[in-house]
């Protein structure tokens, strides 16, 4: 595998520094608060601007060991968790300074966490130059601002506004409005597939009567779609919204069972659901219907960490194929296939929950494609 920041994906360096910043995310992710990463011990240190080398090293082993001390009365983690971050040398710091900058691009809540964070590790990277020799970019102070770009509505999903000195990023587009409060709801499945697809074939009865055939890729393969409204079962269609032709945007919900789960999620490793449901919004307010016995999930290369932290997912659909938008390069990858039964949302296309039934979450949002 491709070393990140020269830090091999299968050494130890890299395992810890994945188990800590997952931890962190979760967190993040269920909390929905941004802690305070700089103590005032640190932040004195940082004041007196070290340069002498002995005092880098009490610096970094100062900022290590608050780390572990963080993961133990915040996030609540366990001694794997705690032990990790204990052992990161500047290293690893700097490789899970990266997979932060990566996730913070499409999570507000790690954006405004990271924002916090680089103003230690700018400053460290000033100080001791390490970081940038290693290849880490951390442009300082940049989240808050990209976070006001972000979920402000703007004309054009293409251009930014005016006086605003940094280019849009790749997902400055998908979400014109801050993300809704993630709650937990429930619903009768039987009475939820009552519901759905009870108009013509290929239409989204209550929502909008243009047919779903219209603008979809080749990888929803029009009969398909009239196959699967036609079942017995009513299971809905994943839909693309009309204005967007080229692909459709999908935020996929994680819920690890414990942290070594979700730092085998970050290390590109199978899961094997087929004892978990995947719980979709459908029409109606507060609906959900459930479909178990998911199959296997089969997560990304590690190569992939930068992007966002590997969590590529393909799914068959017919005879096509759907595949994630590295989010860093733009380049797409493919994974191997998996068994994953996809039903859509009516009243907001492309947004899949899996639910593993257990309480951290993480969000990842991607763009999908077509395959070959």
């Amino acid at each position: 595998m491709a070393p990140i920041n020269n830090t091999p994906t299968g050494s130890a360096e890299f395992r810890d520094a994945s188990i800590v910043a997952g931890a962190l995310f979760a967190y993040l992710a269920q909390e929905r608060e941004v802690p305070d990463v700089v103590p005032a011990g640190l932040d004195d240190a940082l004041a007196r601007a070290p340069d002498n080398p002995v005092e880098n090293v009490l610096l970094q082993n100062g900022f290590r060991t608050w780390l572990a001390y963080h993961m133990a009365t915040q996030t609540g983690t366990g001694n794997m968790v705690r032990a990790a971050a204990s052992r990161l040398s500047l290293y690893g710091l700097a490789t899970m300074a990266s997979m932060i900058e990566a996730w913070a691009r499409v999570d507000e809540s790690v954006a405004l966490f990271a924002s916090r964070l680089f103003r230690v590790l700018d400053h460290w990277e000033w100080r001791v130059g390490v970081l940038k020799s290693i290849g880490v970019d951390l442009p300082p102070a940049r989240y808050e601002h990209e976070y006001e770009y972000r979920y402000k509505p703007r004309p054009s999903r293409t251009q930014p506004p005016a006086n605003h000195s940094q280019p849009a990023t790749l997902y400055s587009h998908i979400s014109p409005h801050p993300p809704q409060q993630r709650t937990r709801q429930s619903g009768n499945a039987e009475s939820i597939r009552a519901t759905q697809c009870e108009g013509e074939p290929g239409t989204r009865r209550g929502f909008s009567s243009f047919p779903l055939k219209k603008n979809l890729p080749k990888v929803f393969p029009p009969a398909l779609l009239d196959d699967i409204c036609s079942k017995g079962d009513r299971r809905a269609a994943l839909t693309i919204s009309n204005t967007i032709p080229d692909y459709c945007e999908m935020a996929i919900d994680i819920v690890p069972k414990a942290v070594p789960t979700l730092a085998a999620l970050l290390y590109g490793a199978k899961i094997n659901t087929s004892a978990m449901a995947v719980s979709v919004p459908v029409s109606g307010a507060g609906s959900y219907m459930e479909i178990k016995n998911c199959g296997t999930l089969k997560l990304s290369p590690i190569e992939s960490i930068r992007a966002h932290l590997g969590c590529f997912i393909s799914k068959k659909l017919g005879e096509g194929r759907l595949r994630l938008l590295d989010i860093e390069n733009g380049s797409l990858e493919a994974t191997d296939l998996v068994s994953l039964d996809i039903s859509g949302r009516e009243d907001s296309p492309g947004r899949l929950k899996i639910v593993l039934g257990f309480a951290q979450m993480l969000e990842v949002r991607a763009r999908l494609f077509p395959g070959d």
